[in-house]
């Protein structure tokens, strides 16, 4: 191919910045002396390669490269990177639990450029002493998302259909992974940030098992009264658009932290149900009366 066809395209990390806090010259100040930072989904889904690799690149690498530099510079007390379960990709037995110093194995754009962050993430930590360490969570479910989007996995599929009481026939109940509800990701977050040290440069968070379908099912029929899910066995369709693996288990978040999930998956598919009908509902409402607008 002759030079003269080939378009260059900017790859300086720092002009690439989604927002003026990944510019270390732009620094946050007061309250900003501690950071989660949690990385773009550049792909349509864990399992999806991706429309745009550069993309994923400068805002899954260069933007945690742009923070992690500030944290440095201007003396920041903590940097907490959220990672996922992703960058384990290659590991697909669900009936293995990964540990956190299981070599990562990512498969894909997404979890290559997440492991990227993570690894930088711990350069920073070893190099410079910053208290910077990765937390792994894996399969977050709750609000804000109301969608039937396959790529989102079984639970915010299901609530949709059985509060519009549509009836639920289809095969998958035999996949699994490890999900958590959003509440307690965050509550774990702001717990990493608080702890005295972090010792470990990564950490996973979760339950430390997998969950199947059908047990999403039976949460979903007991969260909905009268919704109908018959499932089949199988994984698909879900491993249509992911891959299976074992869940994210350890015992480093808690022994630094004393924090673990409050909400069973029963309790928080029941949570996510409530928030989901309510908005259900005031979604309807605001059709009804277009000029009354949310409340």
């Amino acid at each position: 191919m002759p030079a003269s066809a080939v378009t260059a395209r900017p790859t300086s990390l720092s002009a690439q910045a989604p927002a003026p806090w990944g510019r270390p010259e732009a620094q946050p100040t007061g309250s900003w002396s501690s950071l989660i930072w949690s990385t773009r989904a550049a792909t349509q889904s864990s399992g999806s390669g991706g429309p745009d690799p550069l993309g994923a690149i400068s805002g899954n690498v260069g933007t945690t490269a742009n923070l992690l530099d500030a944290a440095r510079a201007h003396g920041w007390r903590r940097f907490v990177l959220v990672s996922t379960g992703s960058v384990f990709g290659r590991l697909t037995d669900p009936a293995r639990p990964i540990l956190e110093d299981e070599p990562a194995a990512p498969q894909n754009v997404y979890s290559t450029t997440k492991h990227a962050a993570e690894m930088l993430t711990r350069m920073y930590r070893s190099e410079y002493g910053l208290s910077a360490s990765a937390v792994r969570v894996s399969w977050v479910f709750g609000p804000p998302v109301i969608s039937e989007d396959p790529t989102r996995g079984p639970i915010p599929s299901y609530l949709v259909r059985a509060l519009r009481g549509e009836a639920i026939r289809e095969g998958g109940a035999d996949f699994a992974a490890s999900f958590t509800y959003v509440a307690d990701v965050a509550a774990a977050l702001l717990a990493a940030i608080a702890a005295g040290e972090l010792r470990h440069p990564v950490y996973h968070f979760g339950h430390g098992v997998n969950f199947t379908a059908g047990e999403v099912a039976e949460a979903v029929r007991q969260a909905v009264p009268g919704a109908v899910i018959a499932l089949a066995g199988g994984t698909e369709p879900w491993t249509r658009y992911t891959g299976l693996r074992g869940p994210l288990a350890g015992g480093r978040f808690f022994q630094d932290t004393g924090f673990a999930p409050a909400h069973a998956l029963q309790a928080g598919i029941a949570a996510y149900a409530d928030w989901m009908r309510r908005a259900f509902d005031a979604a309807s409402e605001e059709a009804d009366d277009p000029g009354k607008g949310p409340s």
